[in-house]
């Protein structure tokens, strides 16, 4: 009898310990905060379970070519826009050879001159011809068989000139593409997450040297039953709710993938969603309640829950 009463006194001493009285003496359990189990509610909406946020945009940038690093100021947080520079290579030889390239195919002496004499050779050829059309045997027929010859070698030369002037433009194109290589530019928008390289140090091709990030949109990814895949496709409209600063935050955005794959662990289908995230609200790990509205048509096709 001792031993049960001390059982029951160690029980009730258990239950006393997890419950809270409010102000109007109620019985209330004390909980964690936590996020609601379906987002903003719609008739024929599909929830997604297990969903997470993860950045979209996210770079480690290298240089196409080893060198010795001439420019590199940006620091962390700094911000990047699409196509300025984060990083340069020492490049004075390219730089030469951009020059040579560009004097090479300005140059159309050459051509010019062969056109010229090509024309000559086909004045030629006529005045000899139309000699002996006035009167026949005045040139004689060797002689004509030569000015044609040559009419056909200044024209084969002149095309020679207009081919190697156009080499030398490709030549110019492809140094600009190799003195492009010297220079790291930003891919899209965002913020500098880290550095590798500064000013000096030598890299490797491939080698990081800036790490960007932009948070203007992230990836949801969640799971949804495998009868309600039938009735989501890309581009469908998603409602998103988070948890933060201890509030219940809600965003909208379109789906993007709906997997062909069932997750053999999990027996349900993948689902992605882009939504954007000017305000960088969205943090990439927070927990997140996803529900997807699936097209009219396929609400419509859907049946109805029992």
């Amino acid at each position: 009898m001792k031993r049960l009463a001390w059982l029951a006194a160690g029980v009730a001493v258990t239950v006393l310990s997890v419950i809270i009285l409010n102000g109007s003496g109620d019985r209330v359990l004390a909980q964690p905060p936590r996020i609601p189990q379906t987002a903003v509610s719609q008739p024929g909406s599909i929830p997604a379970s297990d969903c997470s946020i993860t950045l979209i945009d996210e770079a480690v940038l290298a240089s196409e070519r080893p060198g010795i690093i001439d420019w590199c100021e940006l620091e962390e947080g700094d911000p990047v826009f699409t196509g300025t520079r984060v990083a340069s290579l020492k490049d004075g030889i390219a730089v030469a050879a951009k020059a040579s390239a560009e004097h090479k195919a300005s140059n159309d002496i050459n051509e010019r001159y062969q056109q010229y004499a090509w024309k000559l050779a086909q004045k030629e050829l006529e005045i000899a011809e139309e000699a002996n059309r006035n009167l026949l045997g005045t040139v004689p027929r060797l002689e004509i068989e030569k000015l044609i010859l040559a009419a056909q070698r200044g024209q084969l030369a002149y095309e020679q000139a207009q081919f190697e002037r156009e080499a030398n433009r490709k030549l110019l194109t492809e140094s600009d593409e190799q003195l492009k290589t010297y220079t790291v530019l930003a891919p899209f928008d965002g913020i500098v997450s880290n550095v590798h390289r500064h000013r000096g140090e030598a890299v490797t091709q491939g080698a990081p040297i800036v790490e960007i990030i932009s948070t203007a949109r992230v990836k949801v990814e969640g799971y949804v039953e495998i009868p309600d895949a039938d009735f989501i496709q890309k581009d469908d409209l998603v409602l998103l709710e988070v948890l933060t600063g201890g509030l219940k935050k809600s965003f909208k955005g379109k789906l993007q993938l709906v997997s062909p794959k069932v997750e053999p662990l999990l027996k349900k289908v993948r689902v992605t969603a882009y939504i954007p995230n000017e305000d960088g609200i969205l943090k990439e790990g927070l927990n997140a309640i996803m529900t997807i509205i699936p097209s009219s048509n396929a609400t419509a096709a859907r049946p109805a829950p029992r």
